[in-house]
């Protein structure tokens, strides 16, 4: 064997290593093609995840304006049923029988214990 034999380079021999060859294949090009492929799915993903965090996102912004708009109208409505409670509390120690009414509907009160004067602090 000469010495120009075993450096010279065989593109043949090269491929036969490589394994097996598939007629009309360009492995370059198939490459390619599944890189293009993978991209396009990628994408794909991202603009299908985007659009739905968008109706996601309207969703929640939606519930959140009925949510306040809702918590407006009960702080509206509280004020007057304060109002209604005191009355009926002012109304019901006048008149001991309302309490026995109220008490026989599932209304139950709680009688709040009276202050105990504090004794005068010494100087």
């Amino acid at each position: 064997m000469d010495s120009t034999d075993s450096e010279s380079f065989d593109p043949e021999e090269s491929q036969e290593t490589a394994g097996p060859s598939v007629p009309g294949l360009d492995p370059v090009r198939s490459s390619w093609k599944l890189l293009l492929a993978l991209g396009f799915g990628g994408i794909l993903i991202s603009v299908s995840f985007n659009f739905f965090l968008f109706n996601q996102n309207r969703l929640l912004e939606r519930q959140h304006h009925q949510q306040s708009e809702e918590l407006k109208r009960v702080e509206q409505v509280k004020g007057g049923l304060q109002a209604l409670v005191q009355d009926v509390v002012n109304f019901s120690a006048q008149h001991p029988e309302v309490r026995g009414i109220l008490t026989k509907h599932g209304v139950k009160f709680v009688d709040l214990p009276t202050p105990v004067p504090q004794p005068p602090s010494r100087p």
